[in-house]
């Protein structure tokens, strides 16, 4: 066998137990998660914790020896380093999961819908060419051309099986849901070598390996040497942060200020301000982001400051109008109105009411104080 066939049967047991580990915390984030989960299977979504089993099961498949089962001798000191990395990740969260994350499933799914991590990847996208390379299309052939090399020995039958079901869970996750992207590619370029490994010709091996690299490397080119347009956006997109990052740091402070943003810049705001803010990029900051959307969505100045009051939000950021407006009305399922909050706030700063006093602005955006909130 090629040498890189033969190196990578023994990587592949670490390997693996990593993917055991990351898929055991995923069905563990499921079942904390029950708000989130019985959305998506209303949804009429793969029913995932069949596939969680089905993986736990396969992942749990061992030789009739002792020594070489997941918790055997030589194994425990995987299980204290996993035991050590729980252990660290609740240290530094210093909190569990909250179950209030979803207001309700209409702006649960909404909000799910505007991302594109969750968004499904079709079966015949090019987008699997450019994850996995050109050889995922050949990956049913050479499965079936191998298969009887495969059982030839009990070890290498378990493996495949193993191998086979990881494949086969992670391909229809990723299917569901893009995020699972990386998992099946992973699992994918751990499987390579041993599905490769009944082709005794190296060079064609590799030949073949070489030239199904195109895609990716093509992708990386457009990354690394993008186009007079792409150049364009990246660079306004770079002024925009930094014009984003003066405006938060206009918010430092040793006191507590709350911030009202669009739920996609909260992130980097807190960060660079040191305030919270009422959104967030996590579903367990639904109730925030909804509020959000319906605070810049409002048609009226009465139903804004009500919720600016009931969240006690000391400032206000004012954005681009349309990208907000087109984020709201996905959120809350209906249109924005043409005078909503966010278009007064940025197109007609002189025209807003008295408990709103600008404190700062710059090309990306202002920021507005909240009078006498407190």
């Amino acid at each position: 066998k090629p040498l890189l066939l033969r190196r990578s049967i023994h990587s592949n047991r670490a390997l693996l137990f990593l993917l055991r580990c990351s898929l055991c915390r995923t069905g563990l984030y499921i079942a904390l998660h029950p708000l989130q989960f019985s959305i998506l299977k209303k949804q009429g979504d793969t029913p995932l914790l069949a596939v969680l089993a089905l993986v736990v099961l396969l992942s749990s498949l061992r030789p009739a020896a002792p020594e070489t089962g997941l918790f055997s001798r030589h194994r425990r000191r995987g299980w204290l380093c996993f035991l050590v990395v729980v252990l660290l990740a609740l240290l530094v969260e210093r909190r569990l999961p909250s179950f209030s994350g979803l207001v309700t499933e209409l702006y649960g799914r909404n909000w799910m819908r505007s991302l594109g991590e969750l968004h499904a990847v079709p079966l015949l996208s090019l987008t699997w060419f450019r994850w996995a390379s050109c050889l995922v299309a050949a990956l049913p052939l050479l499965i079936w051309l191998g298969r009887a090399s495969y059982f030839a020995e009990a070890a290498k039958g378990r493996r495949f099986v193993l191998l086979l079901g990881l494949l086969g869970a992670t391909f229809l996750l990723t299917l569901w849901q893009a995020r699972w992207g990386y998992f099946f590619a992973l699992v994918f370029v751990v499987a390579l070598p041993f599905l490769l490994a009944p082709f005794p010709r190296r060079w064609l091996v590799w030949t073949v390996f070489v030239f199904s690299l195109w895609p990716m490397a093509r992708e990386w080119d457009e990354r690394l040497w993008p186009n007079e347009s792409e150049q364009r956006r990246r660079v306004t997109e770079r002024r925009e942060r930094a014009d984003l990052r003066e405006l938060a740091q206009a918010l430092r402070s040793d006191e507590r200020h709350p911030l009202m943003a669009p739920w996609w810049l909260s992130p980097a705001l807190v960060y660079w301000s040191g305030q919270p803010a009422l959104a967030g990029s996590s579903h367990e900051s639904l109730a925030g982001i909804t509020d959000s959307a319906r605070f810049y969505a409002a048609d009226n100045w009465q139903k804004a400051r009500v919720i600016v009051e009931n969240r006690q939000v000391d400032f206000v950021l004012a954005y681009d109008a349309d990208r907000v407006a087109e984020v709201s009305t996905q959120i809350l399922g209906h249109p924005v109105p043409e005078h909503a909050v966010c278009y007064l706030l940025d197109h007609a700063p002189a025209m807003l009411p008295r408990f709103l006093v600008l404190a700062a602005q710059n090309p990306a955006g202002k920021i507005f104080r909240v009078a006498n909130n407190r």
